[in-house]
């Protein structure tokens, strides 16, 4: 049997879920938030650093979910040369994501949203929702909803249900927390580059507290020769910064990142936000403030549609409005790093290694927006167009 469910249904309950269900509450829209796991924020799938910005969008009282600030970066090349950038004041916080991520479905049930843990949507045409519960997990529930927000990450039931395009590109992630070493800089993060350490990407080292780091990785599986696990340990083994972490191994995490945004997020009664949607940074991974803005973008929309004063591809145009031409060209720097042998990183290293490259760096560096960097890099140093070339390319055909 089928029932009616007059308002939306919120697949997944992370961040972007989360803060997509708060804002329909808060608008008097009856809302329901389903979550396959039984608990939200488990298991982790992130490297848990988020910008100052990323806090102020979540609406929270910073609190103990906040294990430590950043203020700096120090970038390793594969042949050992490395930059730092800093500055005085915080840049970016360590966090718990299991806490915050509890934290912020917390406000969303505060504000009215109906929360399920354990409840999993198996399948979605458009019209009707099948849902899988606890008590009766071999029989499906059947609602139809007015609208049906897929929040449900890389592996989005609801964007395959309905064969909505898929994000670009998938890495490939592996994260080991370490403790019982002395840190020299708990106040900074660790950036490692190379083919051979991480290829397609880059791998981190992120501390948590004085004598507590993850340390991580992610990988292009097609330029990859191996998993993301085995080039991490290589790293941890080999590395002169790293091998001294022979303490004790506190937990693995592993994860998939999608990046690069597909050409359409929306269909008749259905969005698509965050990971499900690849509204991640190609630059750096990060997804938390991203799918947040697009969840608050999400709820204004529906709003309007549920009155009866649009349609829902006006969320398509208004989120790229914010946020798509920074992920476009994002994609584009992306592609063009990742394309760097071991021996043009080194030499990119060596050039940046300038006090008024630095001094640029640190000027427009911005976790959220990396295109303003490198923007301000070319233009004080435009030899560096040869490192950049992909990327350039694309910015100059949007700029025209």
């Amino acid at each position: 049997m089928e029932h009616e469910f007059d308002g939306a249904v919120v697949v997944g309950a992370g961040p972007s879920g989360a803060k997509t269900a708060e804002k329909l509450s808060e608008n008097n829209i009856k809302t329901l938030v389903i979550e396959e796991d039984n608990s939200v924020g488990n298991p982790v799938q992130c490297a848990g650093i988020v910008s100052t910005r990323t806090i102020e969008e979540s609406e929270l009282k910073k609190d103990n979910y906040i294990q430590n600030r950043v203020r700096g970066a120090k970038i390793h090349s594969p042949n050992g040369e490395s930059i730092e950038i800093s500055r005085p004041e915080t840049q970016a916080y360590i966090i718990d994501r299991s806490q915050f991520d509890r934290k912020l479905i917390e406000s969303a049930v505060q504000s009215g949203a109906n929360l399920k843990l354990g409840w999993r949507a198996v399948n979605w045409n458009g019209k009707t929702l099948e849902i899988s519960t606890p008590k009766n997990n071999t029989k499906t529930k059947k609602i139809k909803p007015k609208v049906v927000v897929g929040a449900d990450g890389v592996k989005s039931t609801i964007r395959r249900s309905i064969n909505l395009p898929r994000p670009q590109k998938y890495l490939s992630g592996a994260q080991l927390t370490i403790t019982g070493t002395e840190i020299e800089k708990p106040d900074f993060v660790e950036i490692f580059l190379g083919q051979k350490t991480a290829p397609g990407f880059f791998a981190w080292s992120i501390p948590t507290d004085r004598k507590t780091t993850r340390i991580g990785l992610c990988i292009d599986p097609e330029m990859a020769k191996k998993p993301a696990t085995e080039y991490l340990k290589n790293l941890i083994k080999n590395h002169p910064k790293l091998k001294k972490h022979k303490d004790k191994e506190l937990e693995w995490n592993y994860g998939a990142i999608p990046i690069g945004y597909p050409s359409k997020l929306y269909d008749k009664k259905t969005l698509l936000v965050g990971d499900a949607a690849g509204q991640v940074k190609p630059t750096t991974g990060g997804g938390v403030y991203t799918g947040m803005v697009c969840g608050k973008t999400a709820a204004k929309t529906i709003n309007r549609y549920l009155d009866g004063e649009t349609q829902l591809k006006e969320y398509d145009t208004n989120w790229r409005k914010k946020l798509g031409r920074e992920l476009k060209i994002g994609m584009s720097l992306h592609k063009t790093l990742c394309s760097l042998s071991d021996k043009e990183l080194d030499k990119l290293i060596k050039k940046l290694d300038n006090p008024k490259l630095i001094k640029t760096i640190e000027n427009y560096g911005d976790m959220d927006y990396p295109s303003k960097v490198a923007i301000e890099i070319l233009k004080t140093k435009p030899s560096l167009i040869k490192y950049f070339g992909v990327f350039t390319t694309k910015l100059l055909g949007d700029l025209l």
